[in-house]
C-alpha cells in the first residue's frame, strides 16, 4: 500500500528574531541626531561665487565655527540640485557614483535682490526662484513668486566632519555634538556580537525638507507598506538598508530587497519629488502638517481653509548631501524627471 504523503505547512514563529534587527533607537547617528540640538547654521551671503553651474555659498555653524561649502544647480528639467561638503575634509567624503545618467544640463542663475538677510536667484525665464536666507540658514525653491520647498526650514541641518584618529578625543565630541558619555558610539559602535569601527570618526549628515501646500506623499520602495507615507511620529522612521527577510511584516518600516531614496508628493496641480542621493544607512521621517495628521478630529470644511504642509527629514550615516528636488507640473512628470535622472 503506498504511502500518503503529508502536506508540507510552512510556520512562521511568531515575533521570533525580530531582536536581530536594529530599531532607529538602536543606530547611535539617529539618536546623536535626534537627541542633539537644533544647529543655527549662516548661509554667509558674501561668499556667493556664480558659476556656470548655479552658486556656491559658504556655510558656518557658529558654536563649532565648523565650515561647509554649498553648491545649488538649477537643471534644465526643472530640478534643484543642492549639495553640501566640507569646506577642507581630511580625505573626500564618498560620492555616489553609477546613479546619475551623465552630466546635469545647468542653468545660469542671476541675482534678482539682495541684501544683509538674503538673496534671490532666477533663472530662465524667471519662473522659478531659489532664495537663501542668512540666518538661521534656509533655502527656499519659489515657482511663480510662491515657495514650493523650504530646505532646512526646521534647522535640521547636520553634518560631522571627518577626523584624523590621530588626535581623537575632545575635537570630535565636539564636532558632534555629543556628551562624553556618547564617545565610545562616535568611534565604535556595537549591536549584538557586531563591532562597526569608525575610522574617522562619526560622520553622519541630515536636513529637513518642507513641502508647502502637499499633504500626500509616497515612495521610499522598497517597504511592505501602504502606497501613501505614513506620519512616523507614533513609530519608527522609515529605513532605507537592504534586508533579506524571510515572511517580513506588513506595514513594516524596516528595508527590504532594495532602497529607493526618492519621495513623490502630489496634489492637484503638482507633482514634487525629493531624491536624496546617499547609500549609507538613512532614515527618513514623514511628518504631516497638523491639520492633516488630526485630520478624523477637525471638520473638512475648517481643514480645507488651512495650508497643508509636509516634512521630510532625511538621516545618513555617512557620505554628503546631495538632494534633487523636481518641480512637475504634471502628475506624470515627477516619475518622467526621475526616469531621466537616474
Amino acid at each position: 500500500m503506498a504511502e500518503v504523503s503529508q502536506p508540507i505547512v510552512s510556520v512562521i514563529p511568531d515575533d521570533e528574531g525580530k531582536e536581530k534587527f536594529k530599531k532607529s533607537g538602536d543606530v547611535a547617528f539617529y539618536r546623536r541626531q535626534m537627541e542633539g540640538p537644533n544647529l543655527q547654521h549662516r548661509a554667509l551671503l558674501d561668499t556667493l561665487v556664480l558659476t556656470e553651474r548655479g552658486a556656491r555659498f559658504e556655510l558656518l555653524e557658529p558654536d563649532t565655527q565648523t565650515k561647509l561649502l554649498l553648491s545649488v544647480s538649477p537643471c534644465k528639467n526643472d530640478t534643484v540640485r543642492i549639495l553640501i561638503d566640507e569646506m577642507e575634509p581630511i580625505k573626500a567624503r564618498y560620492r555616489v557614483p553609477d546613479v546619475i545618467t551623465g552630466e546635469l544640463q545647468c542653468e545660469q542663475l542671476r541675482v534678482e535682490r539682495r541684501s544683509k538677510l538674503c538673496v534671490s536667484l532666477s533663472w530662465s525665464s524667471g519662473r522659478h526662484q531659489i532664495c537663501v536666507w542668512h540666518f538661521p540658514f534656509r533655502l527656499e525653491i519659489l515657482c511663480e513668486d510662491k515657495v514650493m520647498v523650504t530646505f532646512n526650514s526646521r534647522s535640521k541641518l547636520w553634518f560631522e566632519t571627518l577626523q584624523d584618529p590621530t588626535r581623537r578625543g575632545c575635537e570630535g565630541r565636539a564636532s558632534s555634538h555629543g556628551s562624553e558619555s556618547q564617545e565610545d558610539t562616535l568611534w565604535k559602535e556595537t549591536f549584538r556580537q557586531f563591532v562597526d569601527v569608525k575610522a574617522n570618526g562619526p560622520s553622519s549628515v541630515g536636513s529637513d525638507l518642507s513641502l508647502h501646500g502637499f499633504s500626500h506623499v509616497f515612495g521610499l520602495p522598497e517597504h511592505a507598506d501602504g502606497l501613501q507615507l505614513r506620519d512616523t511620529r507614533d513609530g519608527d522612521a522609515y529605513r532605507l538598508f537592504n534586508l533579506d527577510v524571510f515572511a517580513y511584516d506588513l506595514q513594516s518600516r524596516l528595508g527590504l530587497y532594495g532602497s529607493v531614496p526618492l519621495v513623490l508628493a502630489h496634489k492637484q496641480d503638482r507633482t514634487l519629488g525629493v531624491f536624496w542621493l546617499n547609500a549609507s544607512d538613512t532614515f527618513v521621517n514623514v511628518h504631516y502638517s497638523s491639520s492633516d495628521h488630526q485630520a478624523g478630529e477637525i471638520p473638512s470644511l475648517r481643514r480645507r481653509r488651512r495650508d497643508s504642509q509636509t516634512d521630510v527629514h532625511w538621516l545618513s550615516e555617512s557620505g554628503l548631501i546631495d538632494c534633487l528636488v523636481s518641480a512637475g507640473a504634471r502628475s506624470t512628470a515627477g516619475l518622467q524627471q526621475y526616469a531621466q535622472l537616474t
